[in-house]
């Protein structure tokens, strides 16, 4: 992953109103696009990777309403 993804940065806090319309399959737009989950978990949005992608579950924070970083 870039670096830039692991700098410090402000969280803030969405209700999970808001974090639930982002639950989904996505695949990522890249030759070969992996494909990950997003779930909610205790008010908490996850990354899981599908196992052939071998992508690990991070927890992701907000950076704006529409905005998510990985949690290091």
């Amino acid at each position: 992953m870039p670096d830039e993804l692991w700098l410090p940065r402000p969280e803030i806090h969405l209700a999970p109103k808001l974090l639930r319309q982002y639950i989904g399959c996505y695949v990522a737009d890249q030759p070969g696009g992996y494909e990950m989950d997003i779930v909610l978990r205790d008010g908490q949005l996850y990354s899981l990777g599908h196992h052939k992608d071998q992508l690990p579950e991070l927890a992701l924070l907000a950076s704006s309403a529409d905005r998510f970083f990985p949690q290091k």
